[in-house]
């Protein structure tokens, strides 16, 4: 089977798993993984600057609630970008939403950004202190199985180009960080040359760093 199938067969099996997921338990874990997420990374990053920058999908049907944690950001003053795919170029707009009332039905039904609103230009994208990634499932290493059409891997290979450039000019590197069901934990991810790994990924009972594996055991 190649690495291409072996996504495809995932994408089918984890995708079925995670939609079956009960709508009580599906809240209850997102707001636990949302919880885990801002004591372990957004805490400890406001403690060490003077604001920060948060760039997230906005969930569709069966992913993972990342509403809690962007409510945190809004409260306390954490600036909130989400993506509106340009479909003609394959790529992102990054927009500025400071409330759900900033969001609207865009391409295949996703929630995006409206059009009106502040965006972040592409060289400032360096800038940005946590990426939240979607994927379909993860490993243990970080390796992430996406939805197949390589809009974040456009995104992370455009990202890795402007930190080139950045990392002259003494900037941060954005935390690329997933939020994942512990259902979506396979034992190893058919990476691809365009693929990217994520820096960390946290689930309902785990965290996993890219270069340090699991962090911490099932409670």
């Amino acid at each position: 089977m190649s690495r291409q199938q072996r996504k495809r067969q995932i994408r089918l099996q984890i995708g079925s798993e995670r939609s079956s997921l009960p709508p009580t338990e599906h809240a209850r874990k997102s707001q636990l993984i949302c919880a885990k997420a801002i004591q372990s990374c957004v805490r400890p990053m406001l403690e060490r600057r003077n604001g920060l920058t948060v760039f997230t999908y906005i969930p569709f049907r069966g992913e993972l609630d990342t509403m809690p944690l962007v409510r945190y950001c809004w409260e306390h003053g954490i600036a909130v970008y989400a993506p509106r795919t340009d479909r003609d170029n394959l790529s992102f707009v990054l927009y500025r939403i400071e409330s759900e009332n900033d969001l609207e039905a865009g391409a295949w039904g996703i929630r995006e950004p409206r059009t009106t609103l502040p965006c972040l230009p592409e060289e400032e994208w360096p800038g940005i202190d946590i990426v939240v990634v979607p994927g379909i499932a993860f490993d243990r290493g970080c390796g992430r199985v996406g939805y197949g059409g390589g809009y974040y891997d456009r995104f992370a290979s455009t990202l890795r180009r402007l930190q080139g450039n950045a990392e002259r000019n003494d900037t941060s590197t954005p935390l690329l960080l997933a939020l994942a069901f512990d259902l979506q934990v396979i034992g190893e991810v058919p990476m691809e040359e365009h693929d990217f790994y994520i820096d960390r990924l946290i689930t309902e009972t785990g965290m996993y760093d890219r270069n340090f594996h699991r962090r911490e055991s099932p409670k």
